[in-house]
């Protein structure tokens, strides 16, 4: 594989519940340069073996795994196997659009930039929705 434009890093702590959405979400993207990489901080569920299914079925999915230290630990991990020069941080309980990619992609040029983008509440009574990111 190329060298990866993007590195989405999600670390992974017990949450096999919503773990394959997030990840079908992410592969599903109409940008295809990134890297995805899971990092298991030591789950007690199945997420760890659901890493592990994504990374031998997709070659731009690599899993890791490690004891449990906390998500800022395993982000932390994540970057330090990153690949790509840009890192973009997804939580494991959360899905994202189909062009979510092509739009962080659009605004890479300029290496000394902060990206953010809007969230949507996506529950029932939600208190908001399309808040922006702060």
């Amino acid at each position: 594989m190329n060298t990866p434009l993007i590195s989405i890093i999600i670390p992974v702590y017990n949450i096999e519940r919503y773990l394959r959405t997030c990840i079908d979400s992410i592969l599903q993207q109409s940008f295809r340069n990134f890297e995805l990489i899971l990092v298991d901080d030591g789950s007690t569920d199945s997420s760890g073996a659901i890493c592990d299914f994504y990374s031998q079925a997709d070659s731009r999915v690599v899993s890791f795994h490690k004891k449990n230290e906390g998500v800022s630990v395993a982000r932390n991990y994540g970057i330090d196997k990153a690949q790509s020069d840009w890192i973009c941080f997804i939580d494991s309980d959360d899905w994202v659009e189909k062009d979510f990619l092509l739009t962080f992609s659009k605004y890479l040029s300029d290496k000394k930039t902060l990206i953010y983008q809007g969230i949507l509440f996506d529950y029932e009574n939600a208190p908001q929705k399309n808040s922006p990111l702060c």
